[in-house]
């Protein structure tokens, strides 16, 4: 009792705890108490950290390095029976079969709504409303930091290359001309390839002594 002959209220452990800890003056807490504190600490923080942390991101339906690897390596074998083997039933299926290109569209159309739902695409929105008057090719650069927007550049360089060797085998076989060296330079490089079966084109021609009508024929007249 106190000097004044009135009990002592009653006092809740917790309400005891933040006396102790809390009260100028008081003793200092035991180790077992610091700890208790320390831990409802630690507690309310993460549970502050886990409000705000985004939502995890939902898996994607075509990963842009999956799509990137994927896609060239089943470009290589295919270039590879263009190049040396364009006679083939094997390549004339490929060169008539819209496989490839059906393909392609596929994964590009699906990496490009990926990349719309991911907020890549927003970095395109930027570059191009901060062009004066067109994009640079720094700020093009910096584009490609988004892996999606990689990947999507790189199947848009691989299908327009196939479109390219396509042209480039088609024309040599009507033509009768050689295309292993442009087909196989289309890969990568298509407008190299072009070039070179351009010239190539017109070298045999030259040799052959073709008449003027065939040698002088689009290669974009049936394609």
């Amino acid at each position: 009792s106190s000097s004044r002959g009135q009990p002592l209220p009653q006092v809740t452990a917790p309400y005891a705890l933040r006396s102790i800890v809390s009260r100028p003056g008081s003793r200092k807490a035991a180790p077992h108490e610091r700890l208790v504190v320390q831990a409802g600490k630690c507690a309310a923080a993460a549970a502050t950290i886990e409000a705000l942390a985004p939502p995890a991101a939902a898996p994607l339906l075509l990963p842009p390095e999956l799509a990137f690897s994927t896609a060239t390596y089943l470009m290589v074998p295919t270039y590879v029976i263009l190049a040396f083997f364009p006679r083939s039933k094997l390549t004339r299926a490929i060169l008539g079969s819209p496989l490839v290109p059906v393909a392609f569209c596929i994964a590009y159309a699906v990496l490009a709504w990926q990349a719309w739902q991911s907020g890549s695409l927003e970095a395109v929105r930027q570059v191009v409303a901060a062009a004066q008057p067109l994009p640079d090719a720094a700020s093009l650069a910096g584009l490609f930091q988004h892996k999606a927007l990689a990947a999507l550049a790189w199947l848009h360089l691989l299908m327009l290359d196939f479109i390219t060797a396509r042209a480039v085998v088609l024309d040599g076989l009507r033509h009768l001309v050689p295309t292993c060296h442009s087909a196989w330079l289309c890969f990568m490089v298509g407008p190299l390839g072009l070039l070179s079966h351009l010239i190539t084109r017109t070298v045999v021609h030259k040799l052959r002594k073709d008449t003027p009508a065939v040698a002088s024929s689009s290669m974009w007249a049936e394609y």
